[in-house]
């Protein structure tokens, strides 16, 4: 009689070749989102595409050529920001967005001629960040102003002809019985 063979010890190869393969697998998936890409090695590997071999296909780049990809979370916002603000002031210096009362630069008034400018820095008593777009709108009917810049979070710049209006005059318009104005700074 032939002995007989032993399946256990097959199946037990089995089930161990199998363990090791998902291992294996785990560990490299592993490597694979701590670094990126397993086949990518930035000083052997072949790169044919001319672009770092850390570098995604579709990496977004900011308006100065930086990969944003390549930075960190932090760095990216901040890069992002920067291009948001920029873009946002050369749409303000190209008159572009001139109804926004935000903007830190405008040009004066239409038909003012100033003779003799001076300038006012009030402190006015506004509840909030929204409500300076109000008094800057309010400021700027007057024909005596050309130009209203607002510092958050509540000071006001204002530029304005002697000859039309005076300080006096600003400080009696009905937005500042609403809110609260005092003068800072007179010049």
């Amino acid at each position: 009689m032939k002995p007989k063979k032993d399946n256990r010890s097959i199946g037990t190869v089995i089930i161990v070749g199998a363990a090791f393969l998902i291992f294996v697998t785990v560990f490299l998936l592993s490597q694979k989102g701590s670094t990126g890409s397993l086949l990518t090695n930035d000083t052997l590997g072949i790169n044919i595409s001319g672009k770092p071999g850390n570098a995604s296909v579709n990496c977004p780049t900011s308006d100065s050529g930086i990969p944003l990809c390549e930075l960190t979370p932090e760095q990216r916002e901040k890069e992002e920001l920067k291009d948001r603000l920029n873009r946002e002031l050369a749409g303000m210096q190209n008159e572009a967005d001139d109804a926004d009362p935000y903007a830190p630069v405008k040009k004066p008034a239409q038909g003012i001629a100033l003779s003799a400018t001076s300038s006012v820095r009030l402190r006015v008593a506004i509840p909030g960040s929204d409500h300076a777009s109000l008094v800057a709108e309010d400021l700027r009917n007057d024909n005596g102003i050309a130009d209203v810049y607002w510092s958050p979070p509540n000071l006001y710049d204002i530029k304005y002809d002697s000859a039309r209006t005076s300080v006096g005059k600003i400080l009696a318009r009905d937005i500042f019985k609403r809110y609260n104005a005092t003068v800072v700074n007179a010049g």
